[in-house]
């Protein structure tokens, strides 16, 4: 293991919905994004991080999930135009001779 130092911004947040303030940290402030967010101060955190960690496979695992749901909202997609396909193929179109 080795240790390594992290700055974070710590807020105290307290939603109106919500009877109990929670503590976010964010690597920047959010002072002011939300009004129910505000900057404590900057604090330095010691973290242990495995001599092995391997942040590639959790990334991966990320991507893959981002492609199903992208091949899940082009799959509706897709269906969608089908449908419309179906619908305009249906429709019977004929010349309609007008008189003048």
């Amino acid at each position: 293991m080795s240790k390594h130092t992290i700055k974070g911004f710590v807020h105290h947040c307290k939603e109106t919905w919500d009877e109990h303030a929670t503590y976010e940290i964010f690597p920047f402030s959010m002072q002011g994004t939300l009004a129910s967010r505000v900057l404590v101060g900057e604090q330095e955190f010691e973290v242990e991080i495995p001599d092995d960690f391997n942040p590639i496979p959790l990334q991966l695992a990320v991507l893959e999930e981002q492609k199903r749901r992208v091949r899940l909202k082009l799959a509706e997609q897709l269906a969608d135009i089908d449908a419309q396909i179906s619908k305009l193929t249906c429709i019977e179109h004929s010349a309609v001779e007008v008189e003048l």
